[in-house]
């Protein structure tokens, strides 16, 4: 191990350990294959492993598995030849076939894939698309999430929202009857949750909320305007947060948010509607 100093180091596989013309410090270290060792600028690098020729590491407490660039190395799982394409290649082979497994692109194109007999059947590809048959999820609607006026903690899942129109793309509570602003319901559960921002963008969780806009969500109602039966086309009404059931024909135009799936005598409440703005 040349040009370090430190103890508790381990090399096997010829100039393993080996550090740049600068002095490394290496405490507790582990270098396995040929010219295994540091890279600068630091000068301090401990608990570290390193496996692979021409593998080498540049901080503590790192796990190195093979080189960069054109020492770099296809690592497998389950199979002794990983697909040459493929940085992580898992498989579980029966007959030949590849019977499930998880394959990552290192040369673009896809990011994640999963193949059952030997075809593929799941993927994300670099520009963040996904690729599936179909999707089974827990939630039983669509829901996009948008910007609420006031503190987001002032709303909660079954509330009847409307449209603010005193800013672009930002809903209220709705308040007033057969409101045509109305826009949905924020939705307890969405199956599918749509977003114009970035993975990393933090709004959607600090600023905005899931607007159900189609699908089976609970919704707070009120018996104001009447029992609420099943099948009762539902609009806003004077309670806050609230619909009811839709009785006057004139106004119900635009101004409709879903079709009760459950009833409701009297009172106010939460019951299953489907979502089908009209």
């Amino acid at each position: 191990m040349s040009g370090t100093t430190g103890s508790e180091n381990t090399g096997i596989g010829y100039n393993s350990g080996t550090a740049p013309p600068f002095q490394q410090v290496l405490q507790a270290d582990t270098f396995v294959g040929y010219a295994s060792g540091t890279t600068g600028p630091v000068n301090t690098v401990s608990n570290s492993t390193v496996l692979g020729a021409n593998a080498y590491v540049g901080e503590s407490n790192a796990l190195i598995l093979g080189g960069t660039a054109s020492s770099a190395v296809d690592v497998g799982i389950g199979t002794a030849t990983p697909f040459n394409d493929y940085a992580l290649d898992v498989e579980a082979v029966t007959n030949s076939q590849i019977d499930s497994g998880v394959v990552v692109n290192a040369n673009g194109g896809n990011l994640f894939l999963g193949m059952t007999n030997g075809t593929h059947k799941f993927g994300v590809d670099t520009s963040g698309d996904v690729h599936a048959a179909a999707y089974e999820t827990s939630g039983a609607d669509f829901a996009e999430s948008v910007a609420v006026r006031g503190q987001r903690s002032r709303y909660e899942p079954g509330d009847l929202l409307v449209i603010d129109s005193t800013r672009a793309r930002r809903l209220a509570l709705a308040h007033s009857p057969y409101s045509t602003l109305v826009a949905g319901i924020y939705s307890t559960k969405p199956g599918m949750l749509a977003s114009p921002h970035k993975i990393d963008d933090p709004r959607p969780s600090t600023t905005e909320v899931p607007l159900a806009v189609v699908g089976i969500v609970p919704c707070k109602v009120t018996t104001e305007n009447g029992p609420i039966q099943i099948g009762d086309l539902l609009v806003t009404s004077s309670s806050p947060g609230h619909a009811m059931k839709g009785t006057n024909r004139r106004k119900m135009l635009g101004a409709v948010v879903g079709k009760a799936l459950e009833s409701l005598p009297t009172g106010s409440g939460l019951i299953q509607v489907l979502v089908t703005l009209q």
